[in-house]
């Protein structure tokens, strides 16, 4: 009896018995790690890359001067440092200290010169983890520009890993059944999320035990060292290194570091139960690498989709506007499907029997006839109206410009839409008479007269097209811009009292003023406010601003007296308009590039980088949809946006357009909890769903068919009307519709 009292007591006593991490030094250069008595991290010694011996021009900051130095082998290492100018440092010898910091240990070495330093901080945290700090610096007079240095040899061999990385590649591979894939070959990398890594985290394990790490404090900056944390396979260890690099776009002033900061958290366990397709899932490990997802929380909160109408369609109508690039030719180099010879034929567009149909036939059978080929705004209108049949037919949510146009670009290399409504070609552009009051954003062609502020007549002209919208308030990007529309009056249209304003006028180029003859320019005030509701016959006073270098005319201000003749509207405004008015939502790509150069060259060009300019950039082009189109445009597809962007520019375009919709291309896992995502080719992942359970993803069924019926109906079944997803297509909103109602959805 008393030998099973012993024993239970034995039992309970080790029951009890609280796990801890304990870190030890080992000697004067050393140290290894504990984990409820077992060594998980090997006696390691942390240091800097060895680049080897020998002479290599540097500048000496001691001597201040430029030369050769004889470099030795300790001296020989990967922590690089330049000046201002750009010039390579010698640091001289570093010296390496182990010193005792609480429960924790820090291996610090110090250089001789430039103020260049780097330290390791490893800390115990709780039952069951450990925490490295990381920090490199230099002299604010100095730059940091790369360094790469061993961490520490975890006690692994022969592991299974997987980690948060989750390219598209991923998602295709038969065994990954809509979770992650392991385990992962070769060597597991951590840096800054991406659209490739979701979570900078990583989960490894062998046949003892399992260790997860994460990275943390990527969130609490405007856009975090990129960095990198390497686990590579070593004979018997894995080994731990981190080497420095920044994010993948930054500005020029930004792109210099004196310090690069990382904290990474492992945590230990037990041999975890392999996950049901034979390998340690991340999912089925995410208590080892948690502390990430709990400052997700705290920096990234999830932000609610807004909200639609769930009685119609999951159904996201993605409109090319006509236009294909195997349709562009020298003289259709829009690509317009309406500009080419046989449009009937086109098989995306329109059915077989189109080709030989006329009249009525062929408009019942493609809402068109020959009248309306050519340039848009012949086939605009008919178009909208096509489009508005459709969404009701399919009760589809709203529809969106994919693309607005086809170039050839920049060295004949296709660039297949011009996404962004900044840009519409000029025969885009082209207006249209229309009937009725002038709308915001419409032209009213008026006869002008042009008044002092005494009232005597100083110009005239007539036929003089005026846009009914005031460009001058949206969201400026560069400092001293002003989009408020200029009048040009020529020598013929100016009256004898005029004379003083020509004398001072300003803000006339020699090419204006040689090739175009003019003589003076006014800028309209303001001119919404008069034109918007004008019908043909009123007469209406605008104000204007004389462009002249003389402050006390330039301050008196002018009046624009304007006699409507009639209101014209852009093709893209005929189609908005038609679709808003029907109570069709509607919706624009916009890109992150601006595209530069003549409708036939055109190329992409980005500029300076820095946070603020892209969210000014952002907001902008939002602000500039919703001003000219109304709020019922507010479905907005961001192409290649959120792979760049800091998670803050996002967290304020959801604040401040909490009713519009942002599916944002290569998303990562904060955009997921931020904004919507692009999903085209499944879909979400577990990992995808555990960063947020309520995310709205658009999905391309197309993409995602095998055409097996029974395997295509399970695919429909999969999405329809489901939460989580909205169906892109184009052309086929009809047949997936069809496909529901014979999957017994509809």
């Amino acid at each position: 009896m008393k030998k099973i009292l012993g024993l239970l007591t034995a039992l309970g006593l080790a029951g009890s018995a609280v796990a801890e991490v304990k870190v030890e030094a080992v000697g004067s250069d050393r140290f290894r790690v504990l984990w409820n008595g077992q060594e998980v991290v090997l006696p390691s010694k942390p240091e800097l890359r060895r680049v080897g011996p020998g002479k290599r021009p540097f500048f000496d900051p001691s001597a201040r001067v430029f030369r050769d130095v004889e470099v030795t082998a300790s001296q020989g290492v990967l922590f690089n440092v330049s000046n201002k100018q750009g010039d390579p440092v010698f640091l001289g010898e570093g010296a390496v200290t182990l010193t005792q910091a609480g429960a924790g240990l820090v291996c610090r070495q110090t250089f001789v010169n430039a103020g260049a330093s780097w330290q390791l901080k490893l800390q115990p945290v709780g039952d069951n983890g450990l925490d490295l700090e990381l920090v490199a610096e230099v002299a604010p007079e100095f730059r940091l520009t790369g360094f790469d240095v061993k961490l520490l040899d975890l006690n692994l061999q022969r592991a299974t890993a997987d980690s948060g990385s989750l390219g598209q590649w991923r998602r295709t591979l038969p065994t990954s059944k809509g979770t992650l894939l392991g385990p992962v070959p070769g060597t597991v990398r951590i840096n800054y999320p991406s659209n490739n890594l979701f979570v900078p985290a990583a989960v490894l394990q062998d046949e003892t035990f399992a260790m997860g790490i994460c990275r943390l404090g990527a969130h609490d900056v405007w856009r975090a060292q990129f960095g990198e944390l390497s686990i590579a396979p070593q004979e018997k260890s894995y080994e731990l290194r981190a080497a420095t690099g920044w994010a993948e776009a930054v500005s020029l002033a930004s792109f210099y570091q004196q310090q690069f900061k990382q904290h990474y958290r492992l945590r230990f366990s037990g041999r975890r139960t392999p996950g049901p397709a034979g390998y340690l899932q991340l999912v089925d490990a995410k208590d080892l690498w948690s502390d990430y997802m709990t400052e997700l929380d705290r920096h990234v909160p999830i932000q609610p989709a807004p909200p639609y109408d769930r009685e119609k369609n999951n159904i996201l109508i993605m409109n090319f506007f006509m236009a294909e690039n195997f349709n562009i030719t020298e003289r259709n180099p829009q690509g317009w499907t309406m500009n080419d010879p046989s449009w009937k034929s086109n098989k995306w567009e329109f059915s077989q029997a189109a080709l030989s149909a006329t009249g009525e036939e062929l408009k019942k059978l493609t809402g068109f006839t020959d009248e309306n080929a050519g340039r848009p705004v012949k086939w605009i209108r008919a178009f909208a109206e096509k489009n508005v049949r459709e969404m009701r037919e399919t009760k589809a949510l709203a529809n969106v410009v994919w693309r607005s146009a086809t170039s050839r670009g920049a060295s004949n290399l296709s660039l297949d839409y011009l996404p962004d409504t900044h840009y519409f070609h000029p025969e885009m552009e082209e207006r249209v008479s229309v009937e009725g009051p002038a709308r915001p954003w419409d032209w009213v062609v008026a006869d002008i007269e042009l008044l002092a502020p005494d009232g005597t007549a100083i110009g005239r002209k007539n036929g003089v097209a005026i846009h009914a919208a005031d460009m001058g308030k949206l969201r400026k990007l560069t400092r001293y811009e002003d989009a408020r529309q200029r009048l040009a009056f020529k020598a013929e249209e100016l009256l004898e009292a005029a004379t003083n304003y020509v004398k001072s006028a300003s803000d006339i180029g020699a090419e204006e003023r040689y090739r175009d003859q003019i003589k003076f320019y006014v800028k309209v005030e303001a001119p919404e406010e008069g034109l918007v509701g004008a019908k043909v016959s009123d007469r209406v006073a605008l104000k204007a601003i004389p462009l002249v270098s003389d402050p006390a005319a330039a301050s008196k201000g002018l009046t624009l007296r304007a006699t409507v003749r009639g209101v014209e509207r852009a093709a893209i405004d005929v189609w908005a308009k038609t679709l808003t008015d029907a109570e069709c939502e509607i919706g624009f790509l916009i890109r992150e590039d601006f595209l530069m150069g003549p409708p036939w060259q055109m190329t992409f060009m980005r500029l300076d980088w820095t946070s603020e300019w892209q969210y000014d950039l952002f907001r902008q082009r939002v602000e500039w949809h919703r001003a000219r189109f109304g709020n019922k445009c507010r479905w907005f597809y961001l192409d290649v946006f959120a792979n760049e962007t800091p998670d803050f520019v996002l967290q304020r375009m959801r604040r401040d357009f909490p009713d519009c919709f942002f599916f944002a291309e290569h998303p990562n896992g904060v955009a997921l909890r931020t904004i919507q995502s692009w999903n085209w080719f499944g879909t979400y992942t577990a990992l995808e769903l555990d960063l947020n359970p309520e995310a709205l993803a658009l999905v391309l069924p197309e993409r995602m068919f095998n055409y097996d019926k029974a395997h295509d109906l399970e695919v429909i079944k999969s999405i329809w009307k489901q939460p989580n997803y909205i169906c892109v297509t184009h052309r086929g909103a009809r047949r997936l519709v069809a496909m529901a109602k014979e999957a017994g959805l509809e």
